[in-house]
């Protein structure tokens, strides 16, 4: 009798805890999803930021500009290889430190600047929403 009502005082808690677990699936499919994102832009970041040269092989970024400080960007560290590219873009998916990624960038390439865009809107504003949500 004491058991009954002690399950009929945490009726509440089991509701949540089984909200819960119903949502461990969604939110893991959402959590996949984000991955392959990050690994698919990442690739394309590493071939066009990580590796960029211009037209007579020489490296884009040499860290240098006259119109804005770009002296602490790091192309390589950023966007070298595919694990430091997608810590990158997961930083950028989250919002933190966008204006470090994205200015030095679209001051040799400002055709990325489509990428970043469309990155940042499907992933913030698509999948994090969901896994948030």
């Amino acid at each position: 009798l004491r058991v009954v009502k002690l399950l009929r005082a945490f009726r509440e808690l089991i509701l949540i805890v089984r909200g819960i677990t119903d949502s461990v699936r969604p939110v893991f499919w959402a959590s996949l999803l984000m991955v392959v994102i990050l690994y698919a832009c990442s690739i394309l970041c590493v071939t066009t930021i990580g590796k960029a040269t211009d037209a007579d092989g020489l490296p884009l970024y040499d860290g240098y500009s006259e119109e804005i400080d770009t002296t602490d960007f790091n192309n390589y560290q950023a966007y070298g290889t595919i694990g430091r590219s997608m810590y990158s873009l997961f930083t950028l998916a989250v919002g933190d430190d966008i204006r470090w990624h994205l200015q030095p960038v679209l001051e040799h390439q400002p055709a990325m600047l489509i990428f970043y865009v469309l990155f940042i809107a499907f992933s913030t504003f698509g999948v994090m929403n969901v896994i948030v949500g």
